[in-house]
């Protein structure tokens, strides 16, 4: 019975030793983001896998600097890390492949026209003012870095509130780099390359991945679908707070022709563009929110994503 209970202590001792490694690791990582980037960071999953060399984050979110809406600008759900054991254990962070999927990076312009990415610590010259404290650096080797892109989206403040809004969806395809020597560079990397998608400047950003090396550098709540010429979120929100949401977003970008709240319908023009939004509950706490965009009779499915991401940020 002894031997029992010891190897029970064992046993119990070992599978708490495994968690807290895992989420020691998490804080750390996380930890190092924020420093990197100079704002807020949270991870919902780290795995620390030692036989196959492997690591797997989940949920990665950067969030806007101070100054801007308080909302995650990179949103990363799945990260797959290979690293190299060996140069692991000689404290050389070392890695074979990263494979990074992101979500939406949300590019925001304040009334001053200055982007949020040009407010991170990543994006701050190395000659910095004397009482400034200078971003740290962290160095790595990252062999391969597989970077894929689902939507950028714009959020354009210049104009007044509510801004004006641009999807760009990528489609998740997949680009290879190969080493990257800096965690400044590999985040310059990500955010630049999303710039470039999007045709704008962050003269910040642009010059830190410059003295960082990076030689290719150009000069809540709703899960979004788009099928059919529709976009689609389901919000967890009772129906009469997200039908009210909704008439209060098209009635200040736009013009609302037409309401049914027994039924679930708005119908209203935002530039030039006809709109039809149903509403319809899910669950008394769930609401789900079909946005249609129409011009000259053709269906506009990035017109109608950008009315539905106006609706979200009402409801945040």
């Amino acid at each position: 019975m002894k031997l029992l209970k010891v190897l029970f202590i064992l046993l119990l001792v070992l599978l708490l030793g495994f968690f807290l490694k895992d989420q020691i690791l998490k804080t750390t990582v996380t930890i190092a983001a924020e420093k990197v980037m100079g704002t807020r960071v949270s991870l919902e999953q780290f795995s620390f896998r030692v036989l196959n060399e492997t690591i797997t984050l989940k949920n990665l979110k950067v969030y806007n600097p101070p100054g801007y809406p308080q909302d995650p600008f990179l949103d990363a759900p799945l990260i797959h890390v290979e690293y190299v054991l060996q140069d692991l254990l000689a404290r050389n962070l070392h890695f074979r492949k990263i494979q990074i999927s992101l979500k939406e990076l949300v590019l925001v312009k304040d009334k001053t026209g200055k982007l949020n990415v040009d407010s991170l610590k990543v994006a701050e010259p190395k000659e910095k003012k004397a009482d400034a404290a200078p971003a740290e650096e962290i160095p790595l080797k990252i062999d391969i870095l597989e970077l894929s892109m689902g939507k950028i989206i714009l959020k354009d403040y210049t104009a007044g509130d509510p801004p004006k809004i641009q999807v760009h969806d990528l489609g998740y395809k997949k680009q290879v780099y190969k080493n990257i020597t800096s965690a400044q560079q590999l985040a310059a990397l990500i955010i630049s390359e999303g710039l470039r998608k999007t045709a704008l400047k962050g003269a910040g950003i642009y010059a830190a991945g410059s003295l960082l090396g990076v030689g290719f550098l150009p000069a809540g709540a709703a899960m979004f679908l788009i099928k059919s010429g529709t976009a689609e979120g389901n919000f967890d929100h009772p129906f009469e707070k997200v039908y009210d949401s909704a008439l209060k977003t098209v009635s200040k970008i736009g013009v609302v022709s037409a309401q049914n709240p027994p039924q679930g319908l708005l119908q209203a023009v935002v530039d030039k563009h006809k709109i039809e939004i149903r509403i319809s509950e899910i669950t008394p706490q769930t609401t789900q929110v079909r946005v249609t965009a129409r011009r000259f009779g053709l269906p506009r499915p990035q017109q109608a994503e950008i009315v539905l991401i106006h609706i979200s940020d009402r409801l945040k």
